[in-house]
């Protein structure tokens, strides 16, 4: 049954061990949440450290990475004790603090960020990360004081002043953002995230061709940036031009399959489409 799961892909090989395939892997973290995984980073964490202990007692030169792997597992398993006792606590708490992040469990996440600067007062990372977490919360106050401090840091990071102006914009504060994003563009004048904002700020303000200009440099900084073709679609939908819109939705698509609203997009502007020619959209039933 293992020979059959390698031989599908489902599963990889390392010696006498299996893992699993990184993208089946990577797909199972990602999709979910953190208390559901708790147990079985915990079951993971006493596996690498009784093969470390194993070795070690054994007289053996202990692998390293078992030890790294135990503390990223107890870390990711909310056992912070546990893993401070083991040493070399700080380095893996970044990729936990990230994982949470990204997943968007933003309350776990704080805790590993406020850790990681307390450990280093100049983590960069970790400042501009604090400083988008206490945005999204409302916090302005502790969002300016780690962004002050990510930004004496390192005053040339463009993407610090374009993430921390998206928190903004999220928010309807419209010139504050633009003055952090026109800051981050002097730096960088090809940062997609920052054209895509930018864009945006000015069709708030009713400058359609210039966001329009915009939206297009985006793609065209970056064009496997999903969010560039998704936010040019859409004003392309508000300006009716349902087959150029389509083109784009599509191309969202195929950076990134696995986003629903995409899909989406792509599905209304065909129904747009069909209805300007006054064809009847397929019922449910159509193959």
């Amino acid at each position: 049954m293992m020979d059959s799961f390698v031989g599908r892909s489902f599963l990889e090989t390392d010696a006498d061990k299996y893992q699993l395939h990184p993208l089946i892997r990577e797909h199972y973290y990602n999709s979910t949440s953190s208390q559901v995984l708790q147990p079985l980073h915990r079951m993971a964490a006493q596996f690498f450290l009784d093969s470390y202990a194993k070795d070690k007692n054994a007289g053996l030169n202990p692998d390293p990475e078992d030890l790294g792997e135990a503390i990223y597992h107890f870390l990711a398993a909310g056992d912070r004790d546990k893993a401070k006792s083991l040493g070399l606590y700080r380095y893996e708490i970044r990729p936990v603090a990230l994982a949470h992040y990204r997943k968007r469990e933003y309350d776990h996440a704080l805790k590993n960020y406020l850790l990681l600067s307390q450990f280093d007062p100049n983590d960069v990372d970790a400042h501009f990360h604090l400083c988008l977490i206490y945005a999204r919360n409302g916090k302005w106050d502790d969002a300016e004081n780690h962004f002050g401090k990510a930004v004496s840091l390192n005053p040339r990071a463009y993407w610090i002043f374009q993430g921390y102006a998206h928190q903004k914009l999220q928010k309807d504060k419209i010139a504050e953002a633009e003055h952090l994003l026109e800051e981050a563009e002097r730096i960088r004048e090809d940062h997609s995230p920052t054209l895509v904002d930018l864009g945006r700020i000015r069709l708030k303000r009713g400058l359609e061709a210039e966001a329009e200009d915009y939206f297009q440099r985006a793609i065209d900084a970056d064009e496997n940036n999903p969010f560039a073709y998704i936010t040019y679609s859409r004003f392309l939908l508000h300006q009716q031009r349902y087959e150029e819109g389509l083109n784009y939705a599509l191309a969202a698509v195929e950076v990134n399959p696995r986003d629903h609203a995409s899909r989406e997009l792509v599905n209304e502007f065909r129904r747009r489409i069909q209805a300007a020619r006054g064809e009847q959209p397929p019922s449910p039933s159509s193959p």
